[in-house]
């Protein structure tokens, strides 16, 4: 019941009212077999019958109170039933959206570490196809309501007719439901296993498109990739899911034999134990069939509300893998600062990638860095000597495990963490390109002009235009999509910009324009600027130099500037001054 869970705590009250509407069309439908065993128990007195025809739009309606009844209930069980299936799809739709904003918070609100602990795959199998479990589930749980209020309502008609056929129902019912029970835990388990494999299989997908291109170059690379790992993945949630779904449909399919073996036990075995009238034998025998279609139906839910709990218990588990950062909301005021200052600050990684303070994982630190305002500072080391994981913690991404952190000299703590952070602008390796320009209407108004002038200078006015507040395409070469993703950081202009290997797919004309020009450009508005670059042709325009080892700091250095730089003509011919 715990998709229940999540309908009464969005929807309590219209939850309530889709059980009520679902619980007295049960009530309503149980009704129908005892006015048609009524209405054609009437039919013995032929002269009673005669008197009681009424004409009807040219039809004879024998029986007319009865008539009516039949149909004013027929009409309130459509009413009702339709009424509840109206409120339970809009209500589906409102909490599946709601549940799809709270993974899209949990993920915004969670730290960088756990993200990437959970994974893309987790996250958008959850997306995919917990929600909707979880929707389905909960939907079922009126037509659940319904079909058990019948069941009860026709065991009391049957108890009415005859108590010992009503004992012996009940007791078949009974022993058929512990059966169906452990028939259907079986199915429940294989099910839980294919949850999880599901996650596995989204990653090896994901694997697949991002690595097409690799895997059309190399036939053995593709051939092993899927045959041990993604058909591997995919076999195993099909033969997971075939026994899950085996067993419940051997659940439903005994609930249906159990009932015809009784009606059949009931009419040709026990008729010679006990004595029934044939009124009474037909109208026991249309109660069993009757009873057939509910008690199938909850036969059929249940299955869907296991499952859905076992999504609800997934995306639990994933909520909990994503607690919220406990920090204070950002200030509107733009604090400014002369001096970023790192001391004695460590940041550890465990094996899963997420925040972990032991001394087996590998971090960096402890470090002592200054970062000054109108200052370039050059990131420079070896592949995974933790450059990258430096200008994280430098970002404010990655929450030291100790030591501390000043902008001039204040501490951040978790009251104006998030408030520094609005202060930084990073395009990091692993960056991501939108495509809407992010900023309201009247910043738009204000910056649209200086987006064009950015394109023209970085020589993509004829590849990417900008359309309320839309990019033309983003199908670009790297080095076009690093360029666009500086366009658009240069419309800031933020305390501190950092750069990861920015300049790594640009050809030599836009590395000369990034170092000579760029980062010059951006010291004059008075940010700070972090490069982490493998560039020594270009070490010289650093202001300084900072040099990691195994995570720690090696050295720093403050290069002589040459005299005179070497002037850039772009294709474009286009001044630096002119993009400003």
């Amino acid at each position: 019941m715990q998709a229940l869970n999540l309908f009464t705590r969005f929807a309590p009250n219209k939850t309530f009212v889709a059980l009520i509407l679902g619980l007295v069309s049960g009530l309503l439908y149980s009704m129908l077999i005892p006015i048609v065993m009524l209405a054609i128990s009437t039919q013995t007195n032929s002269d009673a019958m005669t008197s009681r025809i009424v004409d009807v739009l040219g039809f004879e309606v024998s029986n007319w109170t009865l008539a009516v009844v039949f149909f004013t209930v027929c009409s309130s069980i459509i009413l009702l039933s339709t009424l509840s299936e109206i409120i339970l799809t809009r209500m589906a739709l409102d909490i599946r959206s709601r549940l799809r904003r709270d993974i899209y918070q949990k993920v915004q609100d969670a730290s960088i570490g756990d993200v990437d602990k959970v994974g893309r795959s987790s996250l958008l199998q959850a997306l995919a196809t917990d929600v909707p479990t979880i929707i389905g589930g909960a939907q079922a749980l009126p037509g659940l309501v319904s079909n058990c209020v019948i069941v009860f309502a026709m065991l009391g008609y049957l108890s009415f007719l005859d108590l010992d056929i009503f004992y012996f129902v009940s007791k078949t019912v009974l022993c058929g439901s512990v059966i169906f029970l452990v028939i259907t835990y079986f199915g429940n388990h294989y099910y839980k296993i294919a949850r999880l494999a599901q996650d596995r299989l989204q990653a090896a997908f994901l694997a697949a498109v991002s690595g097409v291109k690799e895997l059309k170059l190399s036939r053995k690379k593709y051939t092993f990739f899927e045959q041990k790992i993604l058909l591997k993945e995919e076999l195993e949630v099909r033969d997971l899911q075939k026994k899950g779904r085996t067993f419940h449909i051997l659940a439903n399919n005994f609930g249906d034999a159990m009932f015809f073996v009784t009606i059949g036990f009931i009419s040709f075995i026990l008729v010679n134990y006990y004595h029934f009238s044939n009124s009474e034998l037909v109208a026991i025998v249309m109660v069993l069939l009757y009873l057939s279609g509910p008690i199938s139906m909850i036969l059929s839910l249940l299955p869907t509300l296991s499952i859905a709990n076992i999504s609800v218990d997934k995306l639990n588990t994933l909520f909990e893998s994503l607690p919220s950062e406990s920090y204070d909301e950002a200030s509107d005021k733009k604090l400014e600062w002369k001096s970023l200052q790192l001391r004695n600050v460590e940041y550890k990684y465990n094996a899963q990638g997420g925040d972990n303070n032991t001394s087996d994982s590998f971090g960096i630190g402890p470090i002592d860095l200054s970062i000054n305002a109108a200052e370039v500072t050059f990131i420079i080391g070896g592949n995974g000597s933790g450059k990258s994981t430096l200008a994280k913690v430098i970002a404010q991404l990655y929450k030291p495990c100790s030591g501390e952190v000043y902008f001039d000299n204040e501490l951040v703590t978790e009251k104006n963490i998030n408030t520094y952070r609005q202060g930084i602008v990073t395009i990091f390796s692993d960056y991501h390109l939108f495509p809407q320009v992010l900023m309201d209407h009247k910043e738009y108004d204000k910056e649209k002009h200086k987006l064009e002038k950015h394109l023209k200078y970085f020589g993509l006015e004829d590849k990417v235009s900008v359309d309320d507040y839309e990019f033309s395409t983003l199908d670009l070469s790297d080095g076009q999509r690093r360029r666009l993703a500086l366009v658009i950081a240069m419309i800031d202009v933020p305390q501190l910009y950092i750069f990861d290997e920015w300049a790594a797919d640009q050809d030599p004309e836009f590395k000369r324009v990034f170092y000579q020009d760029i980062l010059p450009y951006l010291r004059s508005r008075g940010s700070a600027v972090l490069v982490i670059s493998h560039d020594d042709r270009y070490f010289s325009h650093a202001d300084k130099l900072v040099y990691v080892e195994d995570g720690k700091i090696a050295s720093v250095e403050y290069p002589e500037k040459p005299e005179q730089l070497e002037k850039v003509n772009t294709k474009k011919n286009v001044d630096i001054e002119g993009i400003a």
